[in-house]
């Protein structure tokens, strides 16, 4: 991402992992606007580094970075997971892949709940449309 106001922002690199969803909240913190968030983005000029990771997705599959491995589902329950430096295969039963892939479905169902669930305008003040803590596959 390349943000260029003189004056206002002091150049620097960030050399953290991101993604297009950390645009909106890193925008929205350069602006100095609060807001309660339902993104998955983080503003990485001031979060990414607690939590690097990235999410991709294609016409047919959907992928989760983080700890130097890709997560890749797709339909049928395809799970694959590589190396992002080098593309090897990692074993499925590795245990920080088998983490990975726990958190990648965790965020990916948690985000089609919501979806389901909340993406209607609802009449009622509380429409009870909160996210569920990501990362602990249990709690979904």
């Amino acid at each position: 991402m390349w943000i260029y106001a003189p004056g206002l922002v002091e150049p620097a690199r960030i050399d953290d992992i991101a993604s297009q969803i950390d645009v909106a909240p890193t925008l929205l913190s350069l602006l100095n606007i609060s807001y309660d968030s339902h993104f998955y983005g983080q503003d990485i000029l001031h979060e990414a580094h607690f939590h690097p990771r990235a999410f991709m997705a294609n016409y047919l599959t959907i992928g989760y970075m983080e700890h130097g491995m890709i997560v890749e589902l797709g339909p049928r329950q395809y799970v694959r997971v590589t190396r992002a430096d080098n593309g090897e295969d990692v074993a499925l039963d590795d245990p920080v892949a088998a983490s990975l892939i726990d958190e990648a479905i965790s965020y990916y169902q948690d985000a089609s709940a919501y979806l389901e669930k909340c993406s209607h305008i609802s009449a009622e003040p509380e429409s009870n449309c909160t996210r569920l803590p990501v990362g602990d596959a249990s709690s979904h």
